[in-house]
């Protein structure tokens, strides 16, 4: 599935953005979460970037197995761009 802008929900769900580095943000229920970096692929062949890759498996090393929804996106969005969805989720993901 394609969107042609950010989005703040997918899956009926708030859609959490994964830090570029740090811990992931503690939520409680389910999430949507979005994986993003600036150089997100090599621009060539379109394979992923190492800086991409590394923030990624950063990601699955942290929110392990219980995953239920994931939204990749391909440029990091700038702090002008981003829409926070107030929720009340403050217990890391289990």
């Amino acid at each position: 599935m394609t969107f042609g802008s950010h989005i703040a929900e997918f899956a009926d769900r708030p859609v959490v953005e994964v830090p570029l580095d740090g811990p992931l943000p503690t939520v409680t229920g389910p999430v949507s979460w979005s994986v993003s970096h600036p150089d997100f692929d090599d621009h060539s062949e379109d394979a992923l970037s190492e800086a991409f890759a590394a923030t990624f498996e950063r990601f699955v090393a942290q929110a392990g197995p219980t995953v239920e929804s994931l939204v990749i996106e391909g440029e990091h969005r700038k702090s002008s761009e981003r829409r926070h969805v107030p929720c009340d989720h403050t217990q890391p993901p289990t």
